[in-house]
């Protein structure tokens, strides 16, 4: 049997049995462990390989922990603007929106045109004429009292401002400036200074400008509210 073993190698087959000659075999046999020893090497630097792997993970952790606090941070910022933006539309529309908000055309007594926007522009500063009545109603044609009883536009909530006594009356910003609180008050309409609507130059012409001017009791300066 034990030759049936031995076969593979022919010339160590006859030293096998005998222990005291080590010298031969081991010559044959160590280069295989030498050569076995070399692969188990590149195998273990692959293994302390795969810790680095599992440090990756920790990385990616904390910039999530950070990023938890930062996205309760922004809604109290973002909270901020609307507070201040609310009381601002209340000072507008918000009220009479709340109930009903009656608009009207304002009509002269002199030639039937009505107070106009000029080019439907709903930015501060455009002049207001006189047009004929849109057969549609058009915003910039359109007109309504605030909760304080003032003039506002259904364009742009804005109101009338006098730049002074025979002055072109421009669109602006609502505030408690004076010269941009305009109530009706029987057929005329007068601001905090005491200034009138006025059709400037008497001008009967589509197209006339509007000033302020001191109450004359003239016809450019009288109109009614046509409500729509």
């Amino acid at each position: 049997m034990s030759h049936h073993h031995h076969h593979h190698s022919p010339h160590g087959h006859h030293h096998s049995h005998s222990r005291s000659p080590h010298r031969g075999p081991p010559v044959v046999i160590c280069p295989p462990p030498v050569i076995g020893v070399p692969y188990p090497q590149p195998g273990y630097p692959p293994g302390p390989s795969y810790p680095a792997g599992p440090s990756y993970p920790p990385g990616p952790s904390y910039p999530s922990g950070p990023s938890y606090p930062t996205g309760p941070s922004y809604p109290p910022g973002a909270s901020y603007p609307p507070g201040p933006s609310y009381p601002s539309c209340p000072s507008g529309p918000g009220y009479p929106s709340g109930g009903y908000r009656r608009e009207f055309f304002i009509v002269s007594l002199l030639n039937n045109q009505v107070v106009d926007i000029q080019g439907g522009n709903a930015r501060a500063g455009t002049h207001v004429i006189m047009y004929r009545k849109k057969s549609s109603p058009a915003k910039n044609q359109l007109w309504y009292l605030d909760p304080s009883g003032h003039l506002r536009s259904a364009l742009n909530d804005m109101a009338f401002h006098s730049h002074g006594n025979g002055h072109d009356v421009t669109m602006q910003m609502a505030s408690m400036d004076p010269r941009a609180q305009w109530r009706v008050e029987g057929d005329r309409i007068v601001n905090g200074t005491g200034e009138c609507l006025d059709i400037k130059g008497n001008n009967n012409s589509e197209g006339a400008h509007l000033c302020s001017y001191h109450p004359n009791g003239q016809r450019n300066q009288q109109w009614r509210l046509d409500y729509v």
